[in-house]
Parts: C-alpha cells; sequence; structure tokens
C-alpha cells in the first residue's frame, strides 16, 4: 500500500468509530413468550421484540419504549442501527421490522432487530 492508501483506511476506520460511538442506547431485557407476558411487558412501559442472531436462536426481548422510539424516529434511515444493553451485554443491532397498533399508528406494537455486532461490557 502506498502512503495516501493508508491514510485513507485510517480515515475510513475513524468514521466506523463515530458512527458505532453514535448509535442510540437501548435498554433490554429478556422476555417470555405468550400472550399474557407480552401484554405485561407493554403495561409496563416496553415494547415486545425479537432479536434474529447469525448463529445462536431467536432471543424474545422488551425494549425501553422511550429509547426505541427517539431511536426510530431521530433516524435518517429506514432500519437504524442500534445498541440494545442487556445486563450483561451490548449488542449492535439493526432494526428489521417495526409493527405499529392499526388503530393507533403512532404506536410500535412489535419490533425485529437483527444482530450486527456483539459487544462484551
Amino acid at each position: 500500500h502506498t502512503e495516501r492508501e493508508r491514510e485513507r483506511e485510517r480515515e475510513r476506520e475513524g468514521e466506523r468509530e463515530r458512527v458505532t460511538m453514535a448509535l442510540r442506547v437501548i435498554q433490554c431485557g429478556v422476555r417470555e413468550a405468550g400472550a399474557r407476558a407480552t401484554r405485561s411487558v407493554r403495561r409496563g412501559g416496553r415494547i415486545p421484540a425479537v432479536l434474529c442472531g447469525h448463529a445462536e436462536r431467536d432471543v424474545l426481548v422488551e425494549a425501553n419504549m422511550v429509547e426505541l422510539n427517539a431511536a426510530l424516529r431521530n433516524s435518517q434511515y429506514a432500519d437504524p442501527l442500534v445498541n440494545l444493553r442487556f445486563p450483561k451485554k451490548e449488542v449492535t443491532a439493526r432494526v428489521m421490522k417495526v409493527q405499529y397498533f392499526p388503530t393507533k399508528p403512532e404506536e410500535v406494537q412489535h419490533v425485529a432487530f437483527s444482530v450486527a455486532a456483539e459487544n462484551s461490557s
């Protein structure tokens, strides 16, 4: 590589770090399956979601409603990247699908995330 190519690569890596640092953080937890458990999650001010991973099975999660709505509202992308913060680890994920209540289009019903990277914390 020439010196110019190395400098461009360093700039790209610096840009990647800035993008990673700017991701919205959403507090999450693991939830139980079932309609009753899902209603309980919503009553608690959280949104039921699913986290789809590459090597592991899908995980049922619950996301903080305020933080998730802020991430969706303030994103310039249709499928934004977010950091999902669990008690023991943090996962960078892409918002793949958002379902809204038919009678309340401003209220999120369910979200599907896809794992982009797993960060230990």
